[in-house]
């Protein structure tokens, strides 16, 4: 396995962990219902950094579509035709051990490699709403709960996100331009 990867899906836990791992904007835990998912927007070789991706439903199309920093799509991150929705107001954060622990490895809906074009609007997005972008990390899981860091913590990590997504969003923009010279 290689120490980055970038726009990966996960969807199915063991049964053991379907607590919460992502908060809201508002810093209220998101439910970790079959609807919410983490998309991930990278690894690093030891931390994962992650956005919530919803499928929309009846129950919360108006509320899901009145959130601004909610990046629609009409085909899901499976390339189903499935409403979806990837909020970027908040990067979870996750030691990446941690995260693959939660998550079955050989199930096909983990670690799913989605597309470049749901990958280079949602960076752009990020890029855009940067300085809005609330931060979450995830200190340890201790008997189903999950603890989180303090906010000092989280903000040091801000400093270095910019300059990646810069990095990615450029690195992906010029991998398209040379792909259609050979």
């Amino acid at each position: 396995m290689s120490d980055i990867q970038i726009a990966k899906v996960y969807e199915k836990r063991y049964k053991e962990f379907s607590f919460p791992i992502a908060k809201d904007k508002n810093g209220n835990l998101i439910d970790n219902h079959g609807h919410n998912r983490p998309y991930v927007i990278f690894f690093s070789h030891n931390k994962v950094f992650y956005l919530s991706a919803k499928t929309i439903l009846n129950n919360n199309r108006k509320s899901t579509s009145a959130d601004k920093t909610n990046v629609i799509f009409k085909k899901d991150l499976y390339g189903k035709d499935r409403e979806i929705a990837v909020n970027c107001s908040v990067i979870n954060i996750m030691d990446r051990e941690l995260f693959e622990s939660l998550y079955i490895k050989d199930n096909i809906l983990n670690n799913f490699q989605t597309d470049i074009e749901h990958y280079n609007i949602i960076m752009k997005e990020l890029f855009d709403v940067f300085d809005e972008i609330k931060y979450f990390e995830v200190d340890y899981i201790e008997n189903g709960k999950v603890s989180w860091k303090k906010k000092m913590k989280v903000w040091r990590i801000k400093k270095n996100v910019k300059w990646w997504l810069k990095d990615i969003i450029g690195f992906y923009k010029m991998k398209k331009y040379l792909l259609k010279w050979f």
